[in-house]
């Protein structure tokens, strides 16, 4: 991530899921398993929800704008997301970013 750079975040699903993206910084992210979800939640206790919807054509996507703060240069940010669909909650995989000048 670039300051005052805008990009797109995207989660991968199937039709008729419905993604919820959320973010916190790396230090922040903890590890909680729980059984029957795919995966672990591992954004921790009080993740921020970026954003939320349906799939359309497999693909959830948003933009982010990252704040144009120069002490933020060197900080890191953990995403995942939580999809929704007839099945039932399952967690995705995470991905982390740092921000950089």
């Amino acid at each position: 991530l670039r300051l005052g750079q805008t990009k797109a975040w995207r989660v991968f699903a199937p039709a008729g899921t419905t993604a919820f993206i959320f973010m916190d910084w790396t230090s922040n992210t903890g590890f909680t398993p729980l059984p029957g979800f795919g995966s672990a939640w591992l954004m921790g206790s009080s993740p921020f929800l970026l954003a939320g919807g349906p799939t359309f054509g497999g693909i959830f996507q948003t933009n982010f704008t990252m704040p144009n703060l120069p002490t933020l240069v060197g900080f890191e940010i953990t995403s995942q997301a939580l999809l929704a669909d007839a099945n039932g909650l399952a967690f995705s995989e995470v991905d982390s970013k740092v921000i950089e000048n």
